[in-house]
């Protein structure tokens, strides 16, 4: 019987027992990347009238700025301890034991919308850039503590139809 050297060099767990080493799931969502495109039309064009008049629109890219740090500060982190929102200003950092359920409601802008936290004092938390596809990474992530909704099988009246 041969053994490769990496794999005596490494010690495995007893069977039966959890690896403790492995690391724990944590899932940062953030807005994608390309919404910096947008950001950077936004300062061109406001860049037109600040060039024409420095004096009163010198201030108009300063807009552009602010937008790409608004992409990149906004994020969800979720991790097995609980949910972590941050904003432009500041982060909340909320329980698994104080979240009820996740809602993603019907969307109004472009077919998306961010999903909430519903917490146990019936507020909701929006989570920024979590949509219907991140939905199994934030199930995945949250150690169990959050299954992500599957689609319903279809009922029987139906498969029959469908023969």
């Amino acid at each position: 019987m041969s053994t490769s050297p990496d794999s005596a060099d490494q010690p495995t767990p007893p069977r039966g027992e959890p690896d403790t080493a492995a690391p724990t799931p944590e899932a940062v969502i953030r807005i994608p990347a390309t919404a910096y495109v947008a950001a950077a039309s936004i300062g061109v064009i406001l860049l037109l009238p600040a060039i024409a008049w420095p004096a009163y629109w010198g201030w108009l890219p300063l807009v552009a700025v602010a937008v790409a740090l608004w992409i990149h500060r906004r994020r969800t982190v979720v991790s097995p301890a609980g949910l972590q929102v941050r904003g432009l200003v500041g982060t909340r950092t909320v329980p698994w034991d104080a979240v009820r359920g996740v809602v993603v409601p019907t969307p109004r802008i472009f077919g998306k919308s961010w999903a909430r936290a519903v917490l146990t004092d019936d507020t909701r938390l929006a989570l920024p850039a979590v949509t219907w596809r991140q939905l199994p990474a934030v199930g995945f992530a949250s150690g169990g503590r959050f299954t992500a909704p599957t689609p319903a099988p279809p009922a029987e009246d139906d498969a029959a139809d469908a023969e």
